[in-house]
């Protein structure tokens, strides 16, 4: 069951995981691999070099519990309905008989209990009490140190090499990332988010790798000919390639030429039947024109008496 004086209080309201918790601290040392997030520097000591944890980077506790340092992995909420805003359900339990993790704070029979944590974490143990853990092994990140009180950041690169007079090379695959997590405890089932979220994380860490690769692997591939030029295959399907566009290219516009020209000239059947149209049918009888206007000259008639003729 869970102990009493490890109760923080409810966790019933949306609350925000400030993104300065997300910086992860790493000690200023060549062989120091564990990066801690949910840090600060002293800034009232001039001599300090080492983080210590934020309280701010938990949610709110009851007045009745209030944080104390060191606050890691210190006690369960509940009842609590959610993770904070931008953690996610990474391990689970119901009751005392069924989980997937080994809580460090018990369930009672009645309870689910949830470990958030942020994306791309998962529920682990560390030095015998629970936390958020994630390996970090390719690309770069910034990491931040303590520096007579004030916080350096740096880029970090991830496999490291270091030269050292006692070992000679030293290679550090890895750096391993903690975060807190968050115990929660309720009397209903937690709606688990998809977990997409969480492998996003894990392939944006990789990405550089994979890219890095699938360029070496394009690039081996294609190999150039001894002589300085392009294969004789090569060459040949170039030649065939480019005769084909171009018979494409002249039957296109020999098409286009003949459909232009088809649809400039008429037929013979169009135009005689235009033409036939366009006459009018008259009657029989009838004849068109405009009528003749009357005569402006009289009629003059002519002598009709014989004349007659002596014949020699």
């Amino acid at each position: 069951m869970s102990d009493n004086g490890t109760i923080l209080g409810p966790l019933t309201r949306t609350w925000t995981y400030p993104s300065r918790c997300n910086l992860l601290f790493l000690a200023d040392c060549p062989t120091c691999t564990i990066a801690v997030q949910a840090q600060k520097c002293n800034t009232a000591s001039s001599i300090t070099v080492e983080s210590f944890e934020d309280l701010l980077c938990w949610p709110p506790a009851t007045k009745s519990k209030a944080f104390k340092p060191p606050i890691s992995f210190g006690g369960i909420y509940k009842p609590a309905s959610e993770c904070p805003q931008g953690y996610t359900v990474a391990c689970t339990a119901e009751g005392t008989t069924k989980s997937d993790f080994e809580f460090q704070y018990e369930a009672n029979e009645d309870e689910f209990i949830r470990g958030c944590c942020p994306s791309g974490y998962e529920c682990a143990k560390y030095g015998g009490t629970q936390t958020c853990e994630s390996v970090y092994s390719t690309g770069m990140t910034e990491v931040a140190s303590c520096s007579s009180g004030s916080t350096v950041l740096k880029s970090l690169g991830a496999p490291v090499q270091y030269r050292s007079m006692e070992t000679g090379i030293l290679r550090i695959e890895s750096v391993t990332m903690h975060a807190p997590m968050f115990q929660l405890a309720g009397s209903e089932p937690f709606e688990i988010s998809s977990t997409s979220d969480s492998e996003s994380v894990f392939l944006t860490s990789s990405t550089t790798n994979l890219s890095s690769t699938s360029a070496e692997t394009s690039t081996s591939s294609v190999e150039p000919d001894s002589r300085g030029g392009l294969s004789t295959g090569a060459q040949a399907g170039i030649g065939v390639g480019v005769g084909v566009v171009g018979f494409g290219i002249l039957g296109a516009a020999f098409y286009l030429w003949r459909r232009r020209r088809r649809s400039k000239v008429p037929s013979k059947s169009m135009l005689e039947s235009s033409q036939l149209d366009s006459r009018e049918v008259k009657p029989p009888g009838e004849l068109g024109g405009t009528p003749l206007a009357p005569s402006q000259y009289a009629a003059a008639e002519l002598d009709g008496t014989p004349v007659r003729q002596e014949l020699p």
